[in-house]
Parts: C-alpha cells; sequence; structure tokens
C-alpha cells in the first residue's frame, strides 16, 4: 500500500450491558399444614469471550503520512434504568422496573442469582449460585517482515462504522486495549431483602464467583522494518473494574436459622507491549 494519506488497521469488540439473571421463589403458608419443607434454587452461568486482532501481516508493506494498527476488546456495563424520557414512554421500558428491586437487576446488574423460600412447618432453604465469566483478547501486531513507512503528517482520526472515533497522533502508533466493567450479585438483592421466612427452620447461602480473564498484546516482530520521521509508539493497556456483592437474610421461628455468603473474585490479566530486538526501527522518538 502507498498513499499519500493515512492508513489505519482497526479491530473493535464492543458487548455493551451484558445481562445474565436467575431468580427462583415459592409462595407457600404452613398455616395450611400442607408445606412441611420448602427449597428454592437460583444459579445463574454465564461464560463469554471476546477476541479483537488487528494485524499488519507477513511481507506487507505500507508508505504513508500516517500509520495506525489499534485493537479494542470493550465490555462497558451500561446503566439502562432511565437512558432517556422516550424510556418512560416505553410500556416495556416502566414494566421493568416494577419488581422488589426498582428494575437494578434488569437494568444495571451484569450477573445475578437470588432464591427465596416461601414459609414451611419445618424447613424453608434457599441457596444462589451466580458464575460469570469473561475472557477477553485484543492484539495489535505487526508480524515479521513487515515494512512499515511513514512519510510526516500531522495528528489524525479514524471513524468507524458506528460513529466511533479513534484519535491518533503523527507517525506510527500500535495500540492494544481491553476495557471491562462488570456488578454481580448472588442473593437477596431487594426493598424487602426477602430470603428464607419460616415458621420452622430456615437455610439460606450465597455463592458469588466472578473471573475477569484479559490478555493485551501490542508489538512488532522481529525482522519488522519500521521507519518514521516523526515517531513510533507501541501501547498497551488493560482496565479491569468489578463489583461482587453477595447478600443474605431469613427468619426463622423454629430451632434453626443458618445463613451464610461467600463472593470470589479473581482477576488474571496478561498486559504486554513490545518490540521484538531484532526489529529495525528508525525514528526520532520510540
Amino acid at each position: 500500500i502507498s498513499t499519500p494519506g493515512d492508513v489505519s488497521v482497526v479491530a473493535r469488540t464492543i458487548d455493551r450491558a451484558i445481562r445474565s439473571n436467575a431468580d427462583a421463589g415459592t409462595t407457600s403458608n404452613a398455616n395450611s399444614g400442607v408445606t412441611q419443607v420448602n427449597v428454592n434454587a437460583g444459579v445463574a452461568y454465564g461464560a463469554y469471550t471476546h477476541t479483537a486482532s488487528a494485524t499488519v501481516g507477513h511481507h506487507v508493506r505500507i508508505t504513508a503520512r500516517d500509520i495506525g494498527v489499534s485493537a479494542n476488546t470493550d465490555l462497558p456495563n451500561e446503566n439502562d434504568w432511565v437512558r432517556t424520557w422516550e424510556d418512560i414512554r416505553d410500556p416495556a421500558g416502566i414494566f421493568s422496573h416494577l419488581n422488589g428491586n426498582f428494575g437494578t437487576v434488569n437494568n444495571i446488574i451484569t450477573s445475578y442469582a437470588n432464591a427465596s423460600g416461601g414459609d414451611s412447618r419445618q424447613l424453608s432453604a434457599a441457596g444462589s449460585v451466580n458464575y460469570f465469566a469473561a475472557t477477553n483478547e485484543a492484539t495489535a501486531w505487526v508480524a515479521k517482515d513487515a515494512e512499515l513507512t511513514t512519510t510526516g503528517g500531522v495528528a489524525w482520526a479514524t471513524t468507524l462504522a458506528n460513529s466511533d472515533v479513534i484519535n491518533w497522533d503523527r507517525g506510527i502508533t500500535v495500540s492494544a486495549a481491553t476495557d471491562i466493567e462488570t456488578i454481580n450479585v448472588a442473593g437477596s438483592f431487594s426493598a424487602l431483602l426477602t430470603g428464607t421466612a419460616t415458621s420452622g427452620s430456615s437455610v439460606g447461602g450465597s455463592l458469588n464467583l466472578i473471573f475477569h480473564n484479559n490478555t493485551t498484546i501490542a508489538g512488532i516482530a522481529a525482522g519488522a522494518i519500521v521507519t518514521s520521521s516523526d515517531k513510533v509508539d507501541v501501547k498497551a493497556e488493560t482496565h479491569d473494574l468489578f463489583f461482587a456483592i453477595a447478600p443474605t437474610s431469613g427468619v426463622a421461628a423454629g430451632s434453626l436459622a443458618l445463613q451464610g455468603i461467600v463472593s470470589y473474585g479473581g482477576i488474571n490479566d496478561t498486559t504486554h507491549a513490545s518490540i521484538h530486538n531484532l526489529a529495525r526501527i528508525s525514528a526520532p522518538i520510540v
């Protein structure tokens, strides 16, 4: 490729407002003498994989005013509770708020599991398990024996198909970024904190398991020839934000009232920006 203008190689994966929800509950009356044992379980399982890869391949030659190679994987946790006043005019948007949590689960929380037990004469048990895992990869790469040359330019921008804009500095930029935000709840998340309530014994628990696995790589491989009259910039960035919440509650008139909560979050990130020592780089600033 030879052009007097700019060249951009862009890969972007966006997964907005992920929702993974499970809610279980029963209604019973111990005074009827029928319900002896009441058991409820709510399990939400969500496993997601996202990949974005922008590569200048083997033996590719590009000569341009500026060159940008960018890979981004984005998982923003958007607040859909009320985005615009138009949502209030939509009946579906209104009904999604008419519940014990006032629409928080449907419109804000990423993953959610809950179980609530009704009344029973002997035992009421409820348990909730929420599992959420996201594996994300973003790779911006200049391959072996590729040749990139810039002739001197200015700051510039690329407008994507969804109207998002990437702003570039002059010269050659190789950039990778991963951004993930989640809110995760296992247990009773409502204004009434309804877990297990019974005339007999009560047992309840919540288990919240959250995992973020991100790999963000930006680099120039061995044998690549990169020449710029301005600068060469190679960068990789990873941003993690998550909330893991496990509330529980219970009321019992019997001999046993037991509640337990476990919330575990794991982050495993690899963020790597590199220029191989066998690459040939010529620029005033690297």
